[in-house]
Formats: C-alpha cells, sequence, structure tokens
C-alpha cells in the first residue's frame, strides 16, 4: 500500500514539473515601440530577479531617458499577470534651452508615474499590454545607452525682419471736366503733394523741384 501512495506521489510530481517550468516569467529584457511626438519611441525594460528594473526610451525627437526602480508582479491567470512598477530615480533631472547670447533657461523633470497594468503573455518570446506587442531582447542595445543628468537645448536668437514703411503713391490732381474747380483742385493736389513729400516721406525740395534725402 505503502509503494502505491510513493507511486502516486511520484507521479503526482512528475505531471506537475512541465506545467511549473512552462509557466510565464517577465524576466528579462523586453523590447517595443510606442507611438511618439514626430515618430516612433524606442522602449526597452529589463526585469532583473531581485524585484529591480530599469526601463531606457529614446524618443523620435532624439532624447534618451531612463528609468529605473522595484516591480511586482501578481499572477492573475495561467497566462495573465498583474505588473506594478514604483519609480526611484530618472535621467535626465533637468532640461535647459539656451539661445544664443542669452542665459539658460533650465527646470526639473517631474517624476514619472508609477504604473500599474496587467500584461498577457502571447508566447514564450511575446508579450500584450495595453495595445502594444513586447519582445523578448536577447541584445537590448538601448540598455547601453549613456543618458545625461542634464540635457542642453540651443536656439537661434530671432530676427527681426526690417521693416518698410509703405510708400506713399503719387497724387493726382482731381479733374472737373469742363468745369471752373481746375485751378482749386490742383492748388490743393500740390499742397498736399507738398505734405506727402516734406512730412510724411521727410525730403527736400530744391529749388528746380527736386526731392533730396528722402526717407522712403
Amino acid at each position: 500500500m505503502r509503494r502505491l501512495a510513493f507511486a502516486g506521489v511520484l507521479v503526482a510530481i512528475t505531471v506537475a514539473l512541465p506545467a511549473l517550468a512552462q509557466q510565464p516569467s517577465v524576466l528579462g529584457a523586453w523590447s517595443w515601440q510606442s507611438p511618439g511626438q514626430g515618430g516612433m519611441d524606442q522602449n526597452t525594460t529589463l526585469f532583473q530577479p531581485d524585484g529591480s528594473y530599469v526601463r531606457v526610451s529614446r524618443l523620435a525627437t532624439g532624447q534618451t531617458l531612463r528609468y529605473w526602480g522595484q516591480y511586482q508582479v501578481v499572477q492573475t491567470s495561467p497566462t495573465q499577470v498583474t505588473l506594478q512598477s514604483h519609480i526611484l530615480g530618472w535621467l535626465p533631472v533637468s532640461t535647459c534651452m539656451q539661445v544664443s547670447g542669452f542665459a539658460p533657461q533650465c527646470q526639473q523633470v517631474p517624476r514619472p508615474p508609477d504604473a500599474s497594468f496587467p500584461l498577457a503573455f502571447t508566447s514564450p518570446s511575446t508579450l500584450q499590454a495595453q495595445g502594444v506587442t513586447l519582445h523578448r531582447d536577447s541584445a537590448p542595445y538601448l540598455l547601453q545607452q549613456q543618458v545625461p543628468q542634464q540635457t542642453m537645448t540651443m536656439l537661434n536668437a530671432p530676427v527681426q525682419p526690417s521693416i518698410r514703411q509703405p510708400v506713399m503713391p503719387a497724387m493726382h490732381p482731381y479733374v472737373t471736366p469742363n468745369g471752373p474747380g481746375n485751378r482749386a483742385a490742383a492748388a490743393n493736389h500740390a499742397g498736399a503733394q507738398t505734405f506727402i513729400n516734406e512730412t510724411m516721406r521727410g525730403c527736400y525740395t530744391a529749388a528746380d523741384g527736386t526731392l533730396w534725402g528722402c526717407r522712403q
């Protein structure tokens, strides 16, 4: 009877071992793409056995970010887990912008939020998370990227375009066909033209009527 019971235990262990071996794990490096500003962002996260993780993201803008902290996995089904992460540090810690000829303006990068979201194992090498597919990465090059504590963006000083004053058009006398107001209209026109030339355009009128030194 004891032999039969011992054999039953062995069978139970033998049946259970493959199931345990096939249990999915998030350990290792995972890479994915996500929509970013002006293109696709490249991301890689490495989950360590000690419960720590590090994530590096290269944004479509060219900036590289690094986060690190602690994570916890809660099994919810044979192929699904809930991942909870707590951020302990990040780089860069500040970003600066400088216009040529002016002092730089810097601001602190706010602490990224902690996260909690479900993961679904769709294959031994793929994960599904919030509509994005993550792939196991055996050569995660992003994790080797150095990220500075502070970034600096140089901007060109705005150039003010030269402002051209509008050129006043020459006035033409109002002609009253076959009317007695022609002389008065011509006199008014001459006075208005002189006002425009000398006051508005800054011209000097020579004795022969030639205009000199006009500003426009």
